[in-house]
């Protein structure tokens, strides 16, 4: 599978838009923003397992992101999984 794929930073979070062949389907994931404990910024999207990057200032997260997550769709593509999983997000008060 060769695609390409943008991150659009919106907030705490942004989308990232995986395009195989841009005529034939587009889709967006939420990528998460956080930042650990020693500072870096680290960028999940949830519906690619093992989809993650990390750098020392979001940009720098989310620019990595698309370089992650092709190799990720790539090697679930080749066994024959599903590309992506089913994520809910949901607000819960503590």
């Amino acid at each position: 599978m060769r695609g390409s794929l943008s991150v659009y930073s919106r907030g705490p979070s942004a989308t990232c838009l995986c395009a195989a062949d841009p005529h034939i389907f587009r889709h967006e994931f939420t990528v998460e923003l956080m930042q650990d404990e020693t500072g870096a910024w680290v960028a999940d999207c949830p519906s690619i397992p093992a989809c993650i990057s990390q750098g020392d200032t979001r940009p720098a997260a989310l620019a990595d992101i698309p370089e992650a997550a092709e190799p990720c769709l790539e090697v679930r593509d080749e066994r024959g999984l599903p590309l992506t999983i089913e994520t809910t997000q949901i607000e819960v008060t503590v």
